[in-house]
C-alpha cells in the first residue's frame, strides 16, 4: 500500500462532505452582513429550486462542528498509525501533524466569531462525567421545572397565610381590616398585585 492509497483511505470517511437530510451539500459559511432583503429573496430562490434554505449562523455551528470533527478524526488516525506503525508511517504521520497544527491554526482564526455566545459552565461538568453535552438542556429544563414547581408551592402557601391573617385580623379588629383592604385595593389597582 503506497502513501496516497493510505492517504485516501484515511480520509475516506463520512467527514469529507456535510449533506442535509435530502442529500445537498452543506454550504461553508463566510462571515457577511445580511440584511432581511437578501435573506427572504435567497429563501425564495432556495424554494423554487427544491434546496434547504440554510440559515448562516446555524451553518456557522455546523461548519465548526465539521471542523471540530475533522480535528477529532485527524488525532485519532495520528494515534492510530503511530501505534501501528508501517511502510511510509514518518510520511503519514507528518502529514497528520501538519493537518492538526492547520486545524489548531484555523480554530484560532475563526474564535472570534463565536465569542458572543456564552456556554454555561456545567455543560463541562456533564462533558467530564462523560455525558452527551445535547443532554445537558433536557437537564437544565427539569432543574427548572422543580425550581418552578417549589416557587409556586411556597408562593400558594404564603397566599394562604396571608388569607388566614387577614380572618383572624377582620374577627379581631373589623373596622381596620376593612379599612386596610380598601386601601390595599386602591394601590393594587395602579400596579401587579403583591403575593404578601
Amino acid at each position: 500500500m503506497n502513501t496516497n492509497e493510505i492517504e485516501s483511505d484515511l480520509e475516506d470517511d463520512y467527514w469529507n462532505d456535510t449533506l442535509d437530510e435530502a442529500g445537498n451539500k452543506i454550504p461553508s459559511p463566510e462571515p457577511k452582513d445580511y440584511d432581511d432583503d437578501d435573506i427572504n429573496k435567497k429563501r425564495k430562490t432556495v424554494k423554487q429550486n427544491n434546496f434547504r434554505f440554510v440559515d448562516p449562523e446555524d451553518a456557522k455551528f455546523e461548519k465548526l462542528e465539521i471542523d471540530l470533527g475533522r480535528f477529532i478524526e485527524d488525532v485519532r488516525q495520528l494515534g492510530v498509525t503511530a501505534s501501528d506503525p508501517g511502510d511510509n508511517a514518518n510520511d503519514i504521520i507528518r502529514m497528520k501533524l501538519r493537518n492538526i497544527a492547520n486545524g489548531l491554526q484555523h480554530m484560532n482564526e475563526i474564535s472570534n466569531q463565536f465569542m458572543n455566545h456564552q456556554i454555561p459552565i456545567k455543560i463541562f461538568d456533564f462533558v467530564d462525567e462523560m455525558k452527551n453535552p445535547n443532554v445537558y438542556s433536557k437537564a437544565v429544563f427539569e432543574e427548572t421545572d422543580a425550581k418552578n414547581t417549589e416557587v409556586n408551592g411556597k408562593i400558594e402557601q404564603y397566599k394562604k397565610y396571608k388569607a388566614m391573617v387577614m380572618s383572624k385580623w377582620a374577627e379581631e379588629m373589623p373596622d381596620a381590616a376593612l379599612q386596610y383592604m380598601l386601601l390595599r385595593k386602591e394601590t393594587d389597582t395602579d400596579k401587579d398585585p403583591s403575593f404578601l
